[in-house]
């Protein structure tokens, strides 16, 4: 394993004049930037901002074994990288090699002693890209720590310093959400590296509050990919989705209403999901955040109502998942639309989910209907058929025709109650 600031000492690597503030453990200290050249550095495996790419690439290549290493002892893992940054925001990976074309490296890194790279891994990426289509030799300026990140306390201290460069200022670019999401749950729930009151100090933020409710979003995320047969930790799925925004709704639903443990519940929400972003119901390519805020607080409410009516569909969408297991966003829709007994249950639980929520919305109208009905049928049987025996032509006309509309109605709307199953 090599050692930056040996090779500086035996003048392989060149200090510059330039100093830079860091706050490390609460204490801001002042580190030199050294000048690295590009093979002495590799990027770093355990960042949050690429987790989602690295665990898809993961999932599809199993037989390949990826170990942190230098270009010299292992060109692919960085060549994979590389493309991992360049492809999470193409746009502005360009704009950024451009510009250090153009005017060289104006913000600092951070690397440890080993050579991985903390903070700038787009800098570095944009200057591995400009030395290969330039053929000329680029430099890394950074900071160089002497922490190791396979050490526990060193790890934490690692985590607090990328977080507070990489989120903790005004000006920050933040992680996609579900990156975001993942890398809190990742670091203080699973991990255990820092408690959720430190991570939100690290970046910039006075409460625990947000950190907490990330978790919780974080484990429904799990659960849900869980649900499609797809593996709890499969990010990059909920990435593909998007889940960041319906998910924070259900998550906010049902915290509201205290039931994040009630699996009957997620599973009927989870379905519901699944119906959106199938496209098999009426509002495909819709707002699916807004969606299931429309609907989602009118069937918690009626959640007893809601979980035996669809039930049974839920357990058939359910088992469809787990016969024919997630991998790709695509597949949700494939697996619902697969077979008749299938899509029928799907149609049939949207069908379910829709009248009940219809029912919660006219709630305070129901009894209307009933009255109105019931004082129609009063002024019908008020008529004295003696008069209807003395109406002129026209009268009896109009009175037949609008008879007739009436009959229409009624017909109507007994077979819009027979078909509830409300009168058997």
């Amino acid at each position: 394993m090599i050692s930056l600031k040996k090779l500086a000492a035996d003048g392989l690597i060149k200090l510059t004049d330039a100093r830079r503030k860091y706050t490390i453990d609460g204490v801001q200290r002042l580190e030199a930037i050294y000048r690295i050249p590009l093979k002495y550095l590799y990027y770093n495996n355990q960042n949050g901002r690429i987790s989602t790419a690295l665990q898809k690439y993961v999932s599809g290549h199993p037989e390949v074994v990826l170990n942190p290493a230098l270009d010299d002892e292992n060109p692919e893992y960085n060549d994979l990288f590389e493309s991992f940054i360049f492809k999470s925001n193409e746009q502005r990976m360009k704009a950024t090699q451009e510009s250090i074309s153009d005017r060289g490296q104006e913000e600092p890194g951070v690397v440890l002693d080993d050579g991985r790279v903390i903070d700038g891994n787009r800098r570095f990426t944009a200057l591995r890209r400009i030395q290969k289509s330039k053929g000329i030799e680029q430099y890394f300026e950074a900071a160089i720590l002497d922490f190791d990140i396979t050490n526990s306390v060193d790890k934490k201290t690692i985590k607090q310093l990328e977080l507070d460069l990489q989120m903790g200022k005004e000006d920050r670019q933040d992680y996609d959400p579900i990156d975001r999401i993942f890398d809190v749950y990742n670091t203080v729930y699973v991990e255990k590296i820092m408690t959720p009151q430190e991570y939100a100090k690290s970046i910039g933020k006075e409460r625990a509050r947000g950190i907490n409710n990330d978790i919780k979003e974080a484990k429904l995320i799990s659960s849900y990919l869980e649900f499609i047969g797809a593996p709890r930790d499969a990010y990059y799925i909920a990435k593909e989705l998007r889940l960041d925004g319906p998910m924070n709704e259900v998550r906010r639903v049902l915290d509201k209403n205290k039931l994040l443990d009630d699996g009957e519940v997620k599973s009927a929400v989870f379905a519901l999901l699944s119906m959106h972003y199938s496209g098999t119901d009426a509002n495909e390519g819709g707002d699916i955040t807004r969606l299931i805020r429309k609907e989602l607080q009118s069937m918690v409410s009626k959640k007893d109502d809601w979980v035996c009516l669809t039930e049974d569909n839920v357990d058939t969408i359910y088992d469809a998942f787990q016969d024919t297991p997630v991998s790709d966003a695509s597949q949700i829709s494939q697996i619902l639309n697969s077979s008749e007994g299938i899509k029928a249950a799907s149609n049939d639980f949207m069908r379910s989910s829709r009248r009940l929520g219809k029912m919660n919305e006219y709630r305070g109208e129901l009894q209307k209907v009933v009255e109105t009905v019931s004082a129609c049928v009063e002024s019908l049987e008020s008529i004295d058929t003696a008069t209807l025996e003395n109406l002129t032509v026209e009268q009896s006309k109009d009175v037949a025709a609008d008879l007739e509309k009436i009959g229409m109605i009624v017909r109507k709307d007994y077979d819009v109650l027979s078909q509830t199953g409300n009168l058997l």
